[in-house]
């Protein structure tokens, strides 16, 4: 059974509207283009690091903690 982490987004905002996600369990991370209400623009995320390739990481839009 994989282990269930939780992504958070940075609350630092970059030109473009891109913010930071990552796991604060594994130091998964990724950059994407954010919108207001917190949903990831598909096809802009960028992997930075794995982290725990064995996790499964999941996001609630609309959180922007």
């Amino acid at each position: 059974m994989r282990k269930q982490h939780r992504l958070t987004i940075s609350p630092q905002k970059y030109p473009g509207g891109i913010r930071f996600i990552e796991c604060q369990e594994c130091s998964y991370a990724a950059a994407a283009v954010v919108d207001e209400h917190g949903y990831i623009q598909p096809g802009s995320k960028m992997k930075i690091n794995s982290g725990n390739t064995q996790a499964a990481h999941a996001y609630s839009p609309g959180r922007l903690d």
